[in-house]
């Protein structure tokens, strides 16, 4: 049974600073590494404490993504969200093809 719509589903971590522009590493769970990159916004947080982050620019940078959250412009900043979660609002995520299903809907 799938997951409710407002439920966050886990997608990556975020692993530091990146440059000197307010840039954060994302260590990438899913599949795709450029998956995330379809959404505007990601829920960053810890121990089940979220807040939605609006998303400025976000790349793949070799094995990572790199992103921007808005209000986050230097390198102290995006240390502080280092070790938080990334996650997308289940009901956000695309139905999965024929077949196919999420791991988070296998839980339980």
């Amino acid at each position: 049974m799938p997951l409710p719509p407002d439920e966050p589903v886990v997608m990556g971590r975020l692993a530091g600073p990146y440059g000197v522009r307010g840039f954060a590493r994302v260590q990438v769970y899913t599949e795709s590494i450029d998956s995330l990159l379809d959404f505007d916004e990601w829920l960053v947080g810890r121990q089940g404490r979220w807040e939605s982050r609006k998303v400025v620019e976000a790349s793949v940078h070799g094995d990572a993504l790199v992103v921007r959250f808005d209000g986050i412009d230097t390198p102290e900043a995006a240390r502080t969200l280092r070790g938080s979660d990334v996650a997308i609002r289940r009901g956000d995520l695309p139905a999965p093809g024929a077949g196919e299903v999420y791991w988070v809907d296998l839980v339980g």
